[in-house]
Protein backbone atom coordinates (compact mmCIF):
# COMPACT_ATOMS: atom_id res chain seq x y z
CA UNK A 1 0.00 0.00 0.00
CA UNK A 2 1.74 3.40 -0.78
CA UNK A 3 1.88 6.25 1.95
CA UNK A 4 0.43 9.64 1.20
CA UNK A 5 3.75 11.12 0.45
CA UNK A 6 3.70 8.62 -2.70
CA UNK A 7 0.49 9.35 -3.49
CA UNK A 8 0.73 13.07 -3.68
CA UNK A 9 4.45 12.62 -5.31
CA UNK A 10 2.24 10.29 -7.88
CA UNK A 11 -0.44 13.00 -8.68
CA UNK A 12 1.98 15.81 -9.02
CA UNK A 13 4.32 13.70 -11.55
CA UNK A 14 0.95 12.54 -13.68
CA UNK A 15 -0.06 16.11 -13.82
CA UNK A 16 -3.17 16.65 -11.60
CA UNK A 17 -3.54 20.43 -10.58
CA UNK A 18 -3.48 20.67 -6.99
CA UNK A 19 -7.09 22.45 -6.53
CA UNK A 20 -7.24 22.50 -2.34
CA UNK A 21 -4.99 22.23 0.30
CA UNK A 22 -6.49 22.19 3.96
CA UNK A 23 -5.67 19.46 6.10
CA UNK A 24 -5.80 16.67 3.07
CA UNK A 25 -4.42 17.15 -0.36
CA UNK A 26 -7.57 17.62 -3.34
CA UNK A 27 -6.19 16.77 -6.61
CA UNK A 28 -8.18 17.32 -9.72
CA UNK A 29 -7.49 16.10 -13.33
CA UNK A 30 -9.36 16.31 -16.85
CA UNK A 31 -9.07 12.94 -18.84
CA UNK A 32 -8.60 13.19 -22.93
CA UNK A 33 -12.75 13.27 -23.10
CA UNK A 34 -13.24 15.76 -21.12
CA UNK A 35 -13.99 14.04 -17.98
CA UNK A 36 -12.90 15.55 -14.76
CA UNK A 37 -11.61 13.26 -12.22
CA UNK A 38 -11.16 14.12 -8.48
CA UNK A 39 -9.07 12.95 -5.14
CA UNK A 40 -9.73 13.54 -1.81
Amino acid sequence: MPTWRELKRFCEKDGWELYKSTDHYYFRKYMDNKVLKRTK
